[in-house]
């Protein structure tokens, strides 16, 4: 990863290091932190700065933004989990750059698709 990349993140990473003392979960939230830039660039041609200026001051909609970040998501044929954690990151990390998200509005505006349980067949005499 670029450091370009890392500066930005850098200070969330830790904060989430030190939440979980697990090395496995700051190389999580790195992906999604990866996810997240790539579509800031390409949607919007901007740079994390640039998204966090953008929203603060009310220039972008958060909350389509957050939808959009979904869609992007979902067309990368991510699944419906790792879509859920993906935003998860992203809003953990707006929100350690002081970008305030409310649930009620998140939840009303941003669809993030369904995680299908799969119900496992108990073993019958028959399969023993």
């Amino acid at each position: 990863m670029s450091e370009n990349l890392v500066q930005p993140f850098s200070s969330y990473l830790n904060s989430m290091y030190i939440q979980s003392n697990s090395n496995n979960t700051v190389v999580s939230y790195r992906s999604g932190l990866k996810h997240f830039t790539k579509f800031v660039d390409t949607q919007y041609h901007w740079t994390i700065p640039d998204t966090i200026v953008q929203l603060k001051e009310g220039k972008e909609d958060l909350y389509k933004f957050l939808n959009e970040f979904v869609i992007y998501l979902a067309n990368l044929k991510q699944k419906p989990k790792t879509v859920r954690f993906f935003v998860g990151v992203a809003k953990g990390f707006l929100r350690h750059s002081g970008i305030r998200i409310h649930d009620e509005d998140f939840k009303q505006i941003v669809k993030l698709p369904k995680v299908r349980r799969h119900r496992e067949e108990p073993l019958t005499k028959e399969l023993l």
